[in-house]
């Protein structure tokens, strides 16, 4: 950066500032989503994940508030993000490893399934 603003140059220094705010707003506005698509195929498995996470923040806040009271209402909300947490888990094991066309082949073969 240094080099840039201490160039003799005022056009290198006005060329590289533009694409520096260039790409600063490409990041902002995720333009660049839009140019460089994503290639991840488990959007399912990654929205699991993403509520898994969720739960686990659910999970520490209703640990503390379970140590703070101890009240059967604290120690039934922990159980019951506890409980929650092992179905996400389950839900996981059934979305590793299955691309998006496959679920939604699965989807599609359902109605079929239920017919026989």
């Amino acid at each position: 950066m240094s080099a840039v603003l201490f160039s003799q140059e005022l056009r290198t220094q006005i060329l590289v500032t533009t694409c520096g705010i260039v790409l600063m707003e490409v990041g902002v506005w995720h333009l660049a989503q839009r140019l460089l698509p994503s290639e991840r195929q488990y959007h399912a498995l990654r929205a699991e994940v993403d509520r898994f996470l969720q739960l686990v923040r659910y999970l520490n806040t209703a640990a503390l508030a379970r140590k703070a009271h101890n009240a059967p209402e604290t120690h039934q909300a922990f159980a019951q993000v506890y409980q929650e947490m092992q179905q996400a888990v389950a839900r996981m094991a059934t979305l590793a490893g299955k691309t998006d066309a496959e679920l939604a082949a699965e989807k599609a073969q359902e109605p079929l399934r239920r017919a026989v």
